[in-house]
């Protein structure tokens, strides 16, 4: 006979087990563990935008930075009065550290040496903390190690998230537009993080245009010119670095296929030997065998050679095996015909 519960039953059945309990526990914890989420929301929301935004022209295109004038007032102060005064024009991007920052060089790396009223604004900035967290886009003000208030004119994009920077760098701003002059920038050869080229930052104003005005108007990514010397120099290094790229890679496909023709043969010469008794074929397809292993060798081991020395003499040692092996063919002679798989 089937058990049929009311709804008064139910929920006595519910507390005599504890389920009730136990679901009222879940209840409340998803209800602070939302409160959480939604404070750590509230925490990471936009900060205000200043009207003023700032516009770098560079050798690929043009970076638009929004500043934070809450969060960080006296580094967006000192920014807009340094860029005002033309300090940033003809500085760099001297370090690109890809999925890291993309920072600049102080005001003293120019092209064109300041001016005494330009180097008379330059002046330490106090640290300015905040909750807000180093994600992909925002700026962030360099400063030297140990010293917190060092900051003063050389700052980062960051390209990836940073959360060990969290709380020990003030961040006073973000990008807006310009992802794609940092791709071209990214294609530039660099060396331990400093880009062989010059990624020069033509100059630096500051519009107080809407913000859509600006983006309307701004110079759109171009290839930065590579002289030919240092393009063959950073493909040199990168093949040295990465023996296996898009240019490499069919010789490792070919050294996998002569593999897998090496193990065919070797079945062959097994199967010559047990069905046919003929050692002269099975040496022939074994010389075969070996000189497809060795050529696979080769195709395998000439781009790790660039940078193996020990390698190389590999190869010219397995060069004159081979050459062995061909003239030992030649002279050796038949053995006696075998009969039950003794000598007769």
């Amino acid at each position: 006979m089937p058990l049929i519960f009311s709804s008064a039953e139910a929920v006595c059945v519910l507390l005599n087990f504890g389920v009730f309990r136990k679901l009222t526990s879940m209840l409340l914890g998803l209800m602070l563990v939302t409160q959480m989420l939604a404070g750590q929301s509230c925490a990471e929301e936009r900060p205000r935008l200043a009207d003023e935004k700032i516009v770098m022209r560079t050798i690929a295109g043009d970076l638009v930075l929004g500043l934070y004038p809450d969060l960080a007032p006296q580094h967006v102060a000192q920014l807009i009065r340094l860029v005002e005064a033309g300090v940033y024009d003809g500085t760099h991007f001297y370090r690109l550290h890809p999925g890291f920052v993309l920072q600049t060089s102080t005001a003293e790396d120019r092209m064109i040496p300041m001016e005494s009223n330009q180097a008379a604004l330059i002046h330490p900035i106090p640290a300015e903390f905040s909750e807000r967290l180093h994600r992909r886009g925002v700026l962030s003000m360099a400063r030297a190690d140990g010293d917190p208030n060092s900051a003063d004119t050389s700052f980062s994009i960051l390209l990836g998230d940073a959360p060990h920077l969290d709380r020990n760098y003030t961040i006073f701003g973000e990008l807006l537009a310009g992802w794609d002059v940092i791709e071209e920038f990214q294609k530039v050869p660099s060396n331990e993080h400093c880009p062989a080229v010059r990624l020069t930052i033509n100059s630096v104003r500051i519009s107080r245009e809407p913000a859509e005005s600006i983006l309307a108007q701004r110079a759109v990514a171009t290839p930065v010119a590579v002289p030919a010397e240092i393009a063959a120099v950073a493909d040199a290094q990168r093949l040295i670095q990465e023996p296996w790229n898009e240019r490499t890679s069919p010789l490792l496909h070919v050294a996998i296929v002569g593999l897998l023709i090496t193990a065919i043969l070797n079945v062959i010469v097994c199967l010559s030997l047990w069905w046919f008794r003929s050692f002269r074929v099975a040496l022939s397809l074994l010389l075969i065998s070996t000189l497809f292993a060795y050529i696979c060798f080769v195709m395998t081991a000439i781009p790790i050679g660039r940078r193996e020395p020990l390698i190389g003499l590999g190869i010219l040692v397995g060069l004159v095996s081979q050459f062995k092996l061909m003239s030992l063919f030649d002279r050796c002679e038949q053995p006696r015909k075998m009969t039950g798989g003794q000598p007769a």
